[in-house]
């Protein structure tokens, strides 16, 4: 049987895109209304005749309007009963820099979509994630070759050569999260649209905290899955919750008698392959189209691919043989592992505008992470100095004095955490909630992402009827606790 790609949360970007592939043909949205700042973008035609695809055109400075537009794209699927409430249901991707329209016809939208006969299901992307105007960044060798795939997306080189892109593309000093909130306020007022409600998740869910703060009263509730508080730099610790998280996983199959037979030294293992890659690096050759082509991972890159896993517990399952694979040092075998990262690679570099989310860094987490070293604290990799050493140089905004302050709001809040989140793990949450006076915390226990495979099946149901009903006592979240690990996947 072939090993089947994981499904991590960038790479799923890609592989479940509803992006028109060349030579689609397009379907017209239905029109807009008659608003000059609202505009009809062709829909894809795998999403259903009834969906309005827009453009929506907002300052691309809000403090200094006359200084030209941005556009913000987004998909409408309209209630399904004829009179529906007055506010919606903003949809918001994490990121930043990830695109929530490439996936709204591929389980995005369908996992509150019993919130649809009463409400507009609306996703709103970030400014510049999507469309022709994305800020992705290439990796600098030609993409026919597997080794061009093993370059660090984070690493100085690659995100000086990400700046010289995206400079002359973008008023990079205007992507902030304080920008994307007020963004969600002009979707709102040009959609017509009294209040909102929402469902983030991971970044989403600061910039849904950033609009509750400038617009209290138009925000009804909330739902913000896998997040956390304003003044965490996320770039800085997610690489030590990621290793967490991985330990965890091999700790799950050392309890497990059928697993730790097939590995019985798989955290060992795992040890001496973080060595490994740490210096000189992972090394793999891989057969392709009749070639052979030795690519080189770094550390920061192994672990960003076994951390990608944690979006389906189905491929942190896989986590214990991967890693006894690329411990074999059987070429074969390790090439079979490490084509995969490759492909991770290649969906990261074009799916995530790292332009968007080297200017949200640069804005917002930069300083608190420049802090931090200068105190003599080092992070588990080295991507967050490279992170810091890059803004000196670029383009950023400067962020509201009161942006890290936790935010404060009488809205009632479900927040929903995963112990084996990579980013946003689950102790995050108590912090985000310090402000919240009405605020429910649920954690989904032995998940990575909030957001998976089961979600229909407990916390999914949870979430639309605390939006329908705006009753955080009437959440039921007792299955939460009923998961486990997923069967591991064992040697051939």
């Amino acid at each position: 049987m072939p090993y089947r790609l994981p499904t991590p949360a960038l790479a799923a970007l890609a592989a479940a895109s509803c992006i028109l592939s060349p030579g689609a043909p397009a379907r017209a949205a239905a029109p807009a209304a008659d608003n000059p700042a609202v505009a009809a973008d062709p829909c894809p035609p795998s999403l259903p005749a009834n969906w309005r695809c827009l453009r929506v055109i907002v300052p691309q400075d809000y403090a200094a309007p006359e200084a030209g537009t941005a556009e913000v794209r987004v998909v409408v699927a309209p209630a399904t009963r004829p009179k529906p409430k007055p506010e919606a249901v903003f949809l918001i991707q994490g990121g930043p820099g990830v695109s929530g329209t490439a996936v709204a016809g591929a389980g995005f939208v369908a996992s509150i979509g019993a919130l649809q006969a009463n409400h507009d299901l609306v996703v709103v992307d970030e400014r510049q994630v999507s469309g022709p105007d994305a800020l992705t960044c290439p990796p600098s060798g030609p993409p026919e070759k597997f080794s061009t795939w093993g370059e660090d997306v984070f690493s100085q080189g690659h995100l000086k050569a990400c700046l010289t892109r995206s400079a002359p593309r973008a008023g990079l000093a205007t992507l902030t999260t304080e920008t994307f909130a007020r963004d969600l306020e002009s979707v709102r007022a040009a959609l017509g649209y009294d209040g909102l409600k929402f469902y983030a998740a991971n970044h989403g869910g600061r910039i849904v905290q950033a609009y509750m703060r400038r617009f209290p009263g138009r925000t009804r509730a909330a739902v913000l899955a896998d997040t956390g508080p304003m003044d965490e730099p996320i770039a800085w610790s997610s690489a030590r919750w990621t290793l967490r998280a991985v330990k965890a996983t091999l700790a799950a199959c050392g309890a497990d008698a059928t697993c730790r037979a097939a590995y019985p030294h798989v955290q060992a293992e795992f040890d001496a392959l973080m060595a490994r890659a740490d210096s000189p690096g992972l090394e793999a050759s891989i057969a392709h189209d009749g070639v052979t082509e030795t690519v080189v991972f770094d550390r920061a890159t192994v672990l960003a691919f076994f951390g990608a896993h944690f979006h389906f517990m189905r491929d942190v399952a896989a986590i214990p043989f991967e890693v006894h694979e690329l411990a074999s040092r059987d070429p074969g075998r390790v090439a079979a592992v490490a084509g995969n990262i490759a492909a991770y690679q290649k969906a990261l570099f074009s799916r995530l505008a790292l332009g968007v989310w080297m200017s949200v860094e640069c804005a917002e987490e930069a300083p608190l992470m420049g802090a931090r070293l200068a105190r003599g604290e080092r992070p588990e990799t080295g991507r967050a100095a490279d992170i810091v050493a890059v803004c000196e140089t670029w383009p950023h905004g400067t962020p509201p004095a009161d942006f890290h302050d936790p935010v404060r709001s009488d809205a009632p809040v479900l927040l929903l955490a995963s112990p084996l989140e990579p980013s946003y793990p689950a102790e995050l949450a108590a912090r985000a909630a310090r402000g919240f006076s009405h605020v429910r915390i649920v954690v989904d226990a032995n998940h990575g992402h909030v957001f998976d495979d089961d979600w229909q099946m407990c916390l999914g149901p949870e979430a639309v009827g605390f939006l329908e009903s705006l009753d955080l006592a009437a959440v039921d979240a007792r299955c939460a606790a009923r998961f486990r690990f997923r069967p591991f996947r064992l040697p051939r």
